[in-house]
């Protein structure tokens, strides 16, 4: 049946013709240089985790030189220029990425962030908006859309992506204390109390967290509560003027007006605004300092006319 068939003689292809020899030597080059560009890509990462920033740079832009089409280069070069503060050039190497991979949630989370830095809050929204529909778990992505509508008073939208960032990320403090000054807003003053409650103890370092719980335990004349968290506000930042403002107006309701002067002082050191000067005025006249009272009332009136002749040629 065979006896037609030439069997293929001993030999005959033991050396490959040269265009073929070109193919395979040009194939291990190319692998060579993908695995160098990687090398480069993976030391870039290393140096990013170790804050090494300039350095990282240098490397992703040696891998990327090797292999233009490594596309994960452009992601963390996206993250560094991020992390530097170059909005522009960040924004531009996200694009990259998702021309890249489209599905990339992350590249979407981080060109919508590039985007707020830039103030482009509908591209930001939108970005935030991608990054969730590809992956429902990243609850920066929810926090980050929050604040945006928050900002842009979609309050009841802002109160749902606070809750769902919450739900993923149980001990995120920044998305109760968002939630919080929402709901303060809505004048829903429990649950803004509560939120604020629970970034005090997730985050005690938390400043701005014990003033906000601060003002609302004051406006329930709650006021030996409210003054340990205005005392917590200033322990933690010592130049949070409106804290000191607060502190004096707990003093003088539980009758210590000297110790109110004190923290009108603080914060008049702080705040050269007009305000705390007539403040303070009022609290040397219940003390009975009439000169006092005077003189800081006289400073008021001058700073007041300051800021409204600034204000007019602002407006002229």
């Amino acid at each position: 049946m065979f006896d037609d068939f030439d069997a293929p003689e001993v030999g005959r292809f033991e050396a490959p013709p040269a265009k073929v020899r070109g193919l395979k030597e040009r194939g291990r080059a190319a692998d060579k240089t993908l695995q160098e560009a990687l090398k480069h890509s993976r030391l870039a990462e290393s140096l990013i985790r170790s804050g090494k920033y300039d350095k990282a740079l240098l490397h992703l832009r040696i891998a990327l030189e090797l292999d233009p089409v490594l596309h994960d280069c452009y992601y963390h070069l996206g993250r560094v220029h991020f992390l530097q503060d170059k909005f522009e050039e960040a924004l531009d190497c996200f694009s990259e990425k998702i021309k890249y991979e489209p599905e990339c949630a992350e590249a979407y989370y981080f060109r919508g962030l590039s985007y707020c830095e830039l103030n482009m809050v509908p591209q930001a929204v939108d970005d935030f908006t991608l990054a969730l529909e590809l992956d429902d778990s990243l609850a920066g992505a929810y926090f980050s859309r929050a604040q945006l509508l928050a900002a842009e008073q979609f309050f009841e939208e802002a109160i749902s992506d606070y809750g769902k960032a919450i739900e993923i990320d149980p001990r995120q403090a920044d998305a109760y204390y968002g939630r919080g000054l929402v709901f303060e807003v809505l004048e829903e003053y429990d649950k803004a109390l509560a939120d604020f409650e629970n970034a005090c103890e997730i985050a005690p370092d938390f400043a701005d967290a014990f003033y906000s719980r601060a003002v609302i335990l004051a406006s329930q004349d709650r006021f030996e509560e409210a003054l340990s968290d205005f005392d917590k506000t200033t322990e933690l930042d010592s130049e949070h003027a409106e804290a000191y403002l607060g502190k004096a107006e707990c003093l003088t309701r539980l009758g210590f007006g000297a110790q109110a002067i004190e923290a009108v002082t603080d914060a008049i050191c702080l705040d050269l605004s007009a305000e705390p000067y007539l403040l303070r005025a009022s609290l040397y006249w219940r003390v009975g300092d009439y000169t006092a009272g005077f003189r800081d009332f006289s400073t008021y009136v001058s700073r007041l006319n300051a800021e409204y002749g600034k204000d007019s040629e602002q407006a002229a």
